[in-house]
């Protein structure tokens, strides 16, 4: 039904047609809140790392859990190849896995993952790394996610040793 139609029912059609869609759909006593939601907030709040790499393997979103890794990666480097935010011991591995999602649509899952901030101190990750898709299915590019393990990896380190 349209606005317009809407707009032209009494208050008792309209009441009727409430209670006739509460009672299919169970509606009594819930409240509704609207699913107005902004993802970029949400991908911000996260204490995990979150990035985009386009099609063109460049690096178009990181949000600030990155920013602390690597707080002088400034906005004025932003859009280059993700192999310049790599460390070298990275490369080859991370240019496997952001080409196989990129290229081929292959999901990466829970991959434990090693890294190095800017001063060298080792950080371990959990990451996975899924393709973006258009809504046609085409792939435009991959969105990455990597929790901090490093304390648990240690921990689970000196437990084993």
């Amino acid at each position: 039904m349209n606005k317009e139609a809407l707009l032209k029912l009494s208050k008792e059609e309209l009441a009727s047609i409430i209670l006739d869609l509460d009672s299919k759909y169970g509606l009594e006593g819930k409240v509704i809140l609207p699913l107005n939601v902004d993802y970029r907030a949400l991908l911000e709040a996260t204490s995990d790392i979150n990035f985009v790499i386009d099609k063109d393997e460049n690096l178009v979103y990181r949000n600030s859990a990155w920013k602390m890794l690597y707080p002088s990666t400034g906005d004025e480097t932003f859009g280059e190849h993700y192999s310049n935010y790599l460390p070298d011991i990275e490369k080859e591995r991370g240019g496997f896995v952001f080409k196989s999602v990129i290229r081929d649509g292959k999901v990466f899952d829970s991959e434990l993952m090693k890294t190095f901030d800017e001063s060298g101190k080792a950080f371990y990750f959990i990451a996975s790394f899924s393709p973006i898709r258009t809504s046609n299915g085409d792939i435009m590019g991959l969105i990455g996610t990597m929790k901090n393990i490093t304390e648990r990896h240690h921990l689970e380190k000196k437990y084993k040793d």
